[in-house]
Parts: structure tokens; C-alpha cells; sequence
């Protein structure tokens, strides 16, 4: 799928991006709903340190960076839908 992130979000679907953002991989994980000048954490967990592709490759997802990074306006149903698409997402790779 294009456009998918190392956490399973399709950016072509995000309204944000290609104008408030250009994507995690382009970013290199800085992107704007980071906290300002770090990289999101589940971008650094998987790509800087783990040196993964996606989060799929593993064997602890869905981890606590992945229940801890949410966003904020999504009440708890919207998340753990939210994280049941992003590794669907993932296993379609």
C-alpha cells in the first residue's frame, strides 16, 4: 500500500498530509504532531532502533509506545479501532 506508515496509518487517506505534513519515511519520523523538534516515538522505536521497515516486523505489536501515542481526540473505542486498522494495514504488506 502507498503511502503507508512504519505504524500501519495510510498518509493518502490523512487529510494533513501533503500540506501540514510529508509523511513519516519523508520526515524521517519529525513530523507535526510529534513533539516539537523530536521524532514520534513509534517511528524512532522501529526505524531508528530497531532499524524495521514497519512495526509488523515486531513480535511485541501492539506495544505500550503504540498504546501511548494516541491522539488525543480519539475517545478509547476510536483507538483500539484505530489500532486494529493500522495492523491490518500492516499484514497486508
Amino acid at each position: 500500500m502507498n503511502g503507508l506508515t512504519c505504524c500501519g496509518t495510510n498518509c493518502n487517506l490523512c487529510g494533513f498530509y501533503q500540506n501540514l505534513c510529508s509523511g513519516c519515511r519523508e520526515s524521517k519520523g519529525m513530523v507535526f504532531h510529534a513533539d516539537a523538534g523530536k521524532v514520534c516515538p513509534i517511528y524512532e522505536c522501529s526505524v531508528n532502533q530497531k532499524n524495521l521497515h514497519h512495526c509488523s516486523e515486531c513480535d511485541a505489536l501492539p506495544c505500550s509506545i503504540w498504546k501511548n501515542t494516541r491522539d488525543p481526540r480519539m475517545n478509547d473505542e476510536e483507538f483500539e479501532e484505530s489500532i486494529r486498522e493500522r495492523i491490518f494495514n500492516l499484514n497486508q504488506k
